[in-house]
């Protein structure tokens, strides 16, 4: 089909009986005009996803559904893109596993769970944009909601890359 559908889903969130429910009937009726990016950073509101309750094999059980599965490293915003770029190889829906670190490049934030759902104090802010130093102004001019992303802790950088995408 010529319309492409993307859907954002964090790793945490495919403990969920609706998201299995949602894949089997996406196959089901071969929407290959669907796909899916999974923020992959093994991180949610309660912890670790892989201690809270593991999801794997990821990969493995997407494949199980009928979907085609493709895996990036979701820090790499060109390959994120080139692979958004790219239709699916047939009808199936697709996967975008977008192996992540939540809060990459900011010392105090990498791969710390409470960063997920916490908004930053001003110090913390100006230390993080510090930190991030170039990359933060690439950032904010692609996407001028990439601010937010960072600011709230709440995104990666996969979610900018889907937004420039999407501009």
């Amino acid at each position: 089909k010529s319309i492409r559908v993307y859907g954002i889903m964090g790793c945490g969130e495919h403990q969920e009986g609706q998201v299995w429910e949602a894949l089997m009937a996406s196959a089901h009726h071969r929407l290959g005009n669907l796909t899916a990016i999974v923020d992959y950073n093994d991180r949610q509101v309660s912890g670790v996803t892989g201690e809270v309750m593991s999801i794997e094999p990821l990969v493995d059980k997407y494949r199980a559904f009928g979907w085609h599965v493709e895996q990036v490293d979701g820090h790499e915003v060109a390959d994120l893109v080139g692979v958004l770029e790219t239709p699916g190889p047939d009808d199936r829906p697709r996967v975008v596993i977008a192996r992540t670190v939540k809060g990459k490049g900011i010392s105090f934030m990498e791969g710390v769970a409470r960063f997920h759902a916490t908004s930053l104090t001003r110090q913390e802010y100006e230390q993080a944009v510090d930190e991030l130093g170039p990359l933060w102004q690439e950032a904010n001019a692609w996407v001028p909601a990439a601010r937010v992303f960072c600011t709230t802790g709440g995104g990666s950088w996969s979610d900018w890359a889907v937004a420039r995408h999407r501009r």
